[in-house]
């Protein structure tokens, strides 16, 4: 396999994993409890010491250095959620050179509360994943709240 072809395989191995991120990771059905690391395990570098995460709907602004850190954030601020969902707006787009990768993504989340207040929230993430072993994990992300399409 060329370099060209390997690359073309990761990017659409990133995409697929990042367009499971949206909307499997993410996501909460009425009846289940929000636990960031049973949700995010999976895609997040739980390890890495040089992990950087952070989102702007964090009411904090916090820049969590860990996977673990950030988990905390979210089982906090997503306690009182019923339900979690997430469409693909744009993306993932996709970079990849060796074993590090860029990926871009625009998704709309829907925040469902058991007042029954309803919260959409378009979202753009650029993440950087790196290849451990035959995985690709997310160690850094920056995610921003966009203009509502309302």
């Amino acid at each position: 396999m060329t370099g060209l072809d390997e690359a073309s395989t990761a990017a659409n191995e990133i995409s697929a994993l990042v367009t499971d991120w949206v909307t499997r990771a993410w996501n909460l059905q009425p009846g289940q409890q929000w636990n960031s690391r049973r949700q995010l395990e999976d895609f997040y570098d739980w390890r890495g010491e040089d992990v950087i995460l952070h989102d702007n709907a964090d009411p904090q602004r916090t820049v969590a250095r860990s996977a673990a850190e950030y988990a905390g954030i979210w089982d906090a601020a997503l306690a009182a959620l019923v339900q979690l969902e997430n469409t693909i707006d744009d993306g993932p787009h996709v970079a990849v050179s060796g074993d590090l990768a860029v990926v871009d993504v625009c998704f709309t989340t829907r925040f469902s509360f058991g007042d029954g207040r309803v919260d959409v929230a378009p979202t753009r993430s650029t993440l950087a994943l790196r290849r451990e072993g035959h995985r690709w994990l997310i160690f850094r992300e920056h995610g921003s709240a966009l203009r509502s399409h309302a």
